[in-house]
């Protein structure tokens, strides 16, 4: 009986629409961006209208809602809730107007760039949005995804029972625009070859599908901890993902190193001619680091610390749970985190005060500068000591133009974040996890908001690839190539397509349902993040 009841409520029609009242916000919302974006067409040259400020104040908006809506859940007041909304729909406004911003900057760019002054105006209008729609690159891309995370929560989170929803939602919102400001906003011309109108179409699905993928997630996690799932699972996680990013960092850039306790973030060197930032390709094995041992020495501290709490966590869930062995891995891990906040804190005011960081090179690095001034293909063979005296004139000549900052590793400094907003949402529920889960809606409202949401980004993700097949075709000559991006984005539509169909055919909701939602998530973020720095193919371009 239970089960025909069951498969009834999973086959039945999307119930509840959002109700004309309850879009007002997100009406408000856009009309105010439109706005802005207006202002800055229109000529002004306020700052605050720049994409880089607007992207600024999105940010620091996502930052103030994450924490009115944490102080909301704990307590109930209705005022912060209020509060929370009024700083989402404000970063939102400034998200959205940052990205349409975007596009102007590109247009008054790609005038400046040889006879396009001139050209320009005989374009048809397609051709302009070939050239110049604000999805170009990796921060683009992300700078699109968040807009469509913050439209998400707005539309969704205006209905009274899911007025938590950007809880979750903000902390993910605001450290993608993390990255993005990490990744810096330069801006790229494409490749000719890449100019078509199935561009904006597929990369603007690809954004929108990335977007609602990122509450699926967040909406998992919340179902998950309602339904009695420790919170020392989370842990785990985080530590894990503490692990193998100093470990990746280890092992592809080689800016990290555990037995010596190196700490490495790669230097960004100014063109002398004024022309824009030179960076020294880790690809080619002639990038230039800056050493520094303080972080080093936590960072060591800290990689023994999350394999030790993770050894602890997984002996206690898999072979027998004991009290006391749980509070010892929290206190592991809550000490990990701790010299996480540190380090991160050392490194950026390490990164301020130097003035020369020349000095901060190591010396076992002059010999590839000085295959690269030399031009030496043979990557074994070895540099005289003259060129070696050479490279280290060099190096003290480009002192006054180098630079270190987050921004210099852009994915690695966001990893760094990214642990630390895992350790203070393990914090938070360690404090006051019990009133914030009792505050939560039922499990069936939140297995039912996350089956919807995956219902909409699982056709976008479907769009997504038929509308790239053609996009490649007509520039590659090929509808499929087996690139790193596009078997990724399969993957990630399979565990989507894996959610729906086990939860119609085999009747699967709850937690099953939830752990797809957090593979799915998974997928997405390697294939949007993680091929494009670790699997170069035809989509390096982004």
């Amino acid at each position: 009986m239970s089960t025909k009841v069951e498969k009834i409520t999973l086959s039945a029609p999307i119930q509840s629409p959002i109700a004309l009242w309850q879009t007002l916000p997100t009406i408000v919302a856009i009309v105010a961006a439109i706005a802005l974006i207006l202002a800055r067409y229109q000529g002004s040259t306020l700052n605050i209208l720049r994409e880089g400020s607007l992207t600024n104040l999105a940010l620091i908006s996502y930052i103030a809602s994450s924490l009115l809506f944490g102080m909301y859940l704990i307590g109930r007041e209705p005022l912060m809730r209020k509060m929370a909304m009024f700083a989402m729909g404000l970063g939102f406004t400034f998200n959205l107007a940052a990205w349409g911003v975007r596009w102007i900057e590109y247009v008054e760019h790609l005038k400046t760039q040889g006879d396009m002054a001139t050209l320009w105006q005989t374009l048809s209008w397609t051709e302009k949005v070939n050239h110049t729609f604000p999805l170009s690159n990796l921060y683009d891309i992300t700078l699109g995804l968040t807009t469509f995370l913050g439209l998400t929560s707005m539309l969704v989170g205006t209905r009274k029972k899911y007025e938590f929803l950007g809880a979750v939602t903000m902390p993910l919102g605001a450290l993608f625009l993390t990255l993005a400001v990490f990744l810096g906003n330069t801006i790229t011309t494409l490749q000719p070859i890449l100019r078509s109108y199935w561009r904006p179409i597929h990369v603007g699905v690809a954004a929108i599908s990335y977007g609602i993928c990122a509450v699926t997630f967040a909406v998992a996690v919340l179902y998950l901890l309602k339904d009695n799932m420790r919170i020392e699972r989370i842990a785990l996680v985080i530590s894990v993902f503490t692990v193998t990013t100093y470990l990746l960092l280890a092992a592809l850039f080689g800016n990290f190193s555990l037995i010596e306790g190196s700490f490495g973030m790669n230097i960004v060197v100014s063109s002398p001619m004024g022309e824009g930032p030179v960076r020294f390709s880790a690809a080619r094995g002639d990038f230039l680091t800056a050493n520094f041992a303080i972080v080093g020495r936590f960072a060591q501290a800290i990689v023994l610390l999350s394999i030790v709490a993770a050894a602890l966590y997984v002996k206690d869930m898999f072979f027998g749970e004991n009290d006391q062995l749980r509070k010892t891995a929290n206190a592991v891990f809550s000490l990990a985190i701790t010299l996480q906040i540190l380090a991160t804190g050392i490194l950026y005011f390490e990164m301020k005060r130097t003035k020369d960081f020349s000095s901060l090179v190591p010396q076992t690095q002059l010999p590839k500068l000085a295959q690269l001034m030399s031009e030496q293909d043979d990557p074994h063979s070895h540099a005289a000591q003259g060129q070696i005296e050479t490279a280290r004139r060099m190096l003290a000549e480009m002192s006054p133009r180098m630079k270190v900052s987050f921004g210099s590793n852009p994915v690695v400094s966001a990893a760094f974040f990214t642990i630390i907003a895992g350790g203070l949402f393990f914090w938070l529920f360690q404090l006051r996890g019990k009133s914030i889960i009792e505050n939560l809606p039922p499990l069936e409202v939140l297995d039912d908001l996350n089956y919807k949401l995956v219902s909409v980004c699982f056709p976008g993700f479907t769009l997504m690839l038929i509308l790239g097949a053609v996009w490649a075709n007509e520039s590659w000559g090929s509808y499929w190539s087996w690139d790193p991006k596009e078997t990724w984005g399969l993957i990630t539509w399979i565990a989507y397509a894996a959610f729906l169909h086990t939860r119609f055919s085999h009747g699967w909701k709850g937690r099953r349902s939830a752990y797809f939602a957090i593979l799915g998530f998974a997928f997405m973020l390697f294939t949007y993040l993680g091929v494009s720095y670790l699997l170069p193919g035809l989509h390096s371009y982004a």
